[in-house]
């Protein structure tokens, strides 16, 4: 099942525009409903979080943190609105072609299962966006099994597709793992 994510072209703008603010690594969280229609999952916008730079813990070039703070009042809004929850944060130095770093794929690891649980299985969907493109993994059925992003589509009809760089990779890697008996991220 492939994924759509439906933006107000003024929302996909100030998102981006706030994730690539600062040299440094910055992130956003973006708060959809979802509707299956044949065979694709619509994530629909409801609201936005922008998390200002001294609510990280830690980033800059070589990994990002949210802070407890900032977490809490995350979950708390997902919980409010019933909400899926689109996390994203940029790679700045990523000129084009840009990917989840293995940093990343490692914090999904344990971050996907366990906001799975604490929002009762609800798809979660990553962002990570670079100077010229973006990429994106989505979890729809399982927080183990993920899917790509088709496109997001904003108002005024723009069409943005993913690199789709990491769901390649992790799409060739689990076939490795397949064969040995291990899963997906």
């Amino acid at each position: 099942m492939e994924a759509v994510l439906q933006l107000p072209t003024n929302i996909y703008n100030d998102f981006r525009s706030h994730l690539l603010s600062q040299e440094g690594e910055m992130a956003g969280f973006l708060f959809m409903k979802t509707v299956k229609i044949d065979g694709l999952i619509f994530f629909e916008f409801l609201d936005m979080d922008l998390i200002q730079e001294k609510e990280l813990e830690s980033g800059g070039y070589c990994g990002l943190e949210i802070g407890e703070e900032g977490w809490n009042r995350i979950m708390a809004k997902a919980s409010k609105f019933k909400a899926s929850i689109i996390e994203a944060h940029s790679h700045p130095f990523s000129k084009k072609g840009v990917s989840f770093s293995g940093y990343d794929l490692e914090g999904f690891k344990e971050l996907v299962p366990q906001l799975w649980w604490r929002l009762g299985g609800v798809p979660y969907m990553a962002l990570v966006f670079g100077r010229k493109d973006f990429d994106a993994i989505v979890w729809v059925d399982s927080p183990h099994v993920h899917r790509r992003l088709k496109h997001i589509v904003t108002d005024d009809g723009k069409i943005l597709k993913p690199t789709n760089m990491t769901a390649v990779y992790l799409d060739k890697r689990n076939s490795q793992w397949k064969r040995r008996g291990t899963h997906d991220i």
